[in-house]
């Protein structure tokens, strides 16, 4: 989903909120850990917009920059969509997915950008040309495991579907979602989640191997990478070879920044743009056109982009916020679907080293998404049995 896609939805889900909020049609469900810390982190986002408006030099920056918490107000539109819509948005998402994916890998033998974000890149492993695209689809990750655990009579071509996604994500050559991808079907197996899918981990296997000769160097190279990080000082961190230490530098470079004072500390730096933010600060970061570090946000790792713009007490509250989810996704995982929004914030927490999608507000949008979901199907069960 591009930042043009993002204006839109956001647009929308501002407008739909300001006439639930004047019409009275807000739903007041029973309250859940869920919607505790969902509204212990509104209120504290509140109080940071109120304090960061005091001290940003530029309202249009601000506004940029705050944006994107306001996506997280479709957490009470949800209530009001009935389940069959929730079915029908979900069908039309899994297909539109299935269609970006297909764009995705046509990248690869084309060298032409058919989708928007990300990189592409000339790679020659394991001895030929083709091109490594790393924008992959918006919605992939989750597909990708409601497609792993639903039973094959619920899913037409489930394997070939899957070959597909897990196709993509080990051709982005991209080592922590790589192991990441691993690691979480490997805690899938351990929680007992793979019960309908236990047939398609031979595929799983499959495919893994016959990518081998292509991502096998790579993945190895993330042990000595991550030796290098735990043993390194960061004195002189590798702004153009993001391995684990650099983003282990990227991230305790910018814990030390916050920590300076205490108004840092709870609220972070707040909703500053780039462009407002004065001084060079930071060694560490992105180059950027003129071959300086990228001071704030960063697209490859989650946790310094939160400690900057949250704090380290909305971080807190962020985090905990996406645990409640894990932890109510968890309790219900006898629904297929719970159990993939179960793995989906496993997986998004394992690669927060190798992503800013977790740090970006947007993220939750899926969470809420299924959060509401799996409460109407609860609901829908109860008043036909």
């Amino acid at each position: 989903m591009n930042y043009y896609g993002k204006d839109y939805a956001l647009i929308f889900t501002i407008v739909v909120f300001l006439s639930y909020l004047i019409t009275g049609r807000i739903t007041a469900y029973k309250k859940d850990n869920v919607r505790v810390w969902i509204y212990l982190f509104y209120v504290f986002l509140f109080i940071a917009i109120v304090v960061d408006l005091q001290r940003n030099p530029s309202i249009v920056g601000f506004l940029l920059m705050v944006r994107q918490y306001f996506h997280l107000l479709i957490f009470f539109i949800l209530p009001d969509i009935p389940l069959p819509l929730f079915y029908r948005l979900g069908r039309s998402l899994f297909k539109l997915t299935i269609f970006q994916t297909i764009l995705f890998m046509s990248q690869m033998v084309t060298g032409v950008r058919l989708l928007t974000m990300g990189g592409l890149s000339e790679s020659y492993e394991p001895g030929f040309l083709w091109y490594r695209p790393t924008n992959l689809p918006y919605f992939i990750y989750i597909f990708l495991f409601i497609t792993l655990l639903l039973p094959k009579e619920k899913l037409k071509y489930k394997n070939q579907l899957l070959i597909l996604f897990v196709l993509a994500i080990l051709l982005t050559l991209t080592r922590t979602l790589i192991l990441g991808l691993f690691i979480t079907v490997f805690v899938a197996m351990l929680a007992g989640l793979l019960k309908a899918g236990k047939k398609v981990i031979p595929v799983f296997v499959f495919i893994a191997l016959c990518a081998l000769p292509i991502i096998g160097a790579r993945v190895m190279s993330s042990f000595s990478d991550l030796g290098g990080g735990f043993s390194s000082n960061f004195e002189k961190p590798d702004d153009n070879n993001l391995t684990f230490t650099w983003r282990m530098a990227l991230t305790a470079e910018r814990a030390a920044y916050v920590s300076n004072d205490t108004k840092s500390r709870i609220f972070g730096i707040g909703f500053i743009h780039e462009k407002d933010f004065g001084g060079q600060p930071f060694i560490v970061g992105h180059l950027n056109e003129e071959g300086e570090p990228v001071q704030l946000d960063q697209g490859d790792i989650a946790w310094p982009n939160l400690f900057l713009r949250l704090g380290f007490v909305g971080t807190f509250f962020y985090v905990m916020l996406a645990i409640s989810l894990g932890i109510y996704y968890y309790k219900n995982r006898e629904d297929t679907y719970a159990a993939a929004a179960f793995l989906f914030l496993i997986y998004a927490t394992i690669i927060t080293f190798a992503s800013g999608m977790f740090s970006f507000a947007d993220f939750f949008v899926i969470p809420y998404f299924i959060y509401y979901f799996i409460r109407k199907r609860k609901t829908w069960e109860k008043i036909t049995v």
